[in-house]
């Protein structure tokens, strides 16, 4: 047994505070136990969607994952991951053309402004 243990005293290095809760107002659910108000009720709504956002599929890539050939799948995620996401029109681009890795990987890309791809 560690001495603090021994002698009960807590450590000085962790600080648990209780966070503030609105006022009861009579809200129940049998899916969330503890949740007493429906501002907080709410407010938990709000972060769970908020987390369900982060986690959908992004933008383009879905093409990859429907890409039945792996070398092709992997050839379009890395143009895609190297015109950026800030470049909407260059994935728009990629996507419509679709310049295949058998079709002569570095060389199929041509001036779309992804050209830099023979140099990774």
């Amino acid at each position: 047994m560690s001495r603090s243990a021994a002698s009960g005293r807590r450590s000085t290095g962790v600080r648990t505070r209780r966070l503030a809760r609105d006022v009861e107002d009579g809200y129940r659910s049998a899916l969330i136990p503890g949740v007493k108000a429906t501002a907080d009720a709410e407010r938990l709504a709000r972060a769970l969607a908020a987390a369900a956002a982060r986690l959908e599929f992004p933008g383009p890539y879905e093409a990859v994952a429907a890409e039945s050939d792996l070398e092709e799948a992997t050839w379009l995620a890395f143009l895609l991951a190297l015109a950026g996401p800030d470049d909407p029109g260059a994935q728009a681009a990629l996507l419509e053309t679709r310049p295949g890795w058998s079709a002569g990987g570095p060389d199929a890309v041509g001036s779309s402004g992804v050209g830099t791809a023979a140099s990774y």
